[in-house]
């Protein structure tokens, strides 16, 4: 064999070796996205699954927390009649920590819009980093406000604010689905820390 035979041999191996290695990688990444996605499903199934409010709040906890990433959270509830902004549940922080009422969640609500704000992992957090409103047929019924991401996020993936948008559209249906109105009364209650606290809107 010459040199130049043995290069070009060399060559061609390290390109598949190349190409092998990411083939390597896009399997994982597609076995990780399946895993997900069948958390996802599972998370959405646990949603709906009861017409308790408190079961319903501590399955969205557990979504946050395992396929968000997000360890502090509160869940706000738009009422039509009074017209009150409760909060619904609150997870990882005290309700005295999320009341009064930010002005972002309630601008959130009121327009209906997606609120983004600057991630502090060490600062103590006054208002939400994220607002996500909760629709049910184009009715913006509350928002999800998450309020610090966990030690090990530096900030939200494209996958995450997909699965925000999912996990506010289901949260939403699963408000209605657990009123007491509907339920027959307060089974589950609120997962909030403290007593039922409102504000005007």
């Amino acid at each position: 064999m010459t040199w130049e035979e043995r290069a070009r041999l060399e060559s061609r191996i390290a390109a598949l070796e190349e190409s092998n290695h990411r083939l390597r990688q896009e399997v994982a990444r597609a076995a990780l996205q399946h895993g997900r996605v069948a958390s996802v499903l599972a998370a959405c199934h646990r949603l709906h699954a009861t017409l308790e409010r408190g079961p319903m709040l501590i399955a969205v906890h557990e979504v946050l927390v395992s396929l968000v990433g997000c360890d502090q959270a509160a869940v706000f509830e738009r009422c039509p009649e009074p017209a009150l902004i409760t909060v619904a549940g609150c997870f990882g922080v005290a309700e005295t920590a999320v009341l009064p009422l930010p002005g972002t969640v309630r601008e959130s609500i009121l327009a209906g819009r997606l609120f983004v704000g600057v991630h502090d992992p060490g600062a103590i957090p006054r208002r939400p980093t994220v607002c996500v409103p909760l629709r049910v047929d184009g009715r913006v019924l509350g928002a999800l406000a998450l309020y610090r991401l966990a030690h090990h996020k530096s900030g939200l993936s494209d996958g995450d604010w997909d699965l925000l948008e999912l996990l506010g559209a289901h949260v939403a249906t699963a408000l209605v689905a657990t009123r007491p109105c509907l339920t027959g009364g307060g089974a589950g209650g609120s997962a909030c820390t403290g007593p039922a606290s409102a504000a005007r809107t």
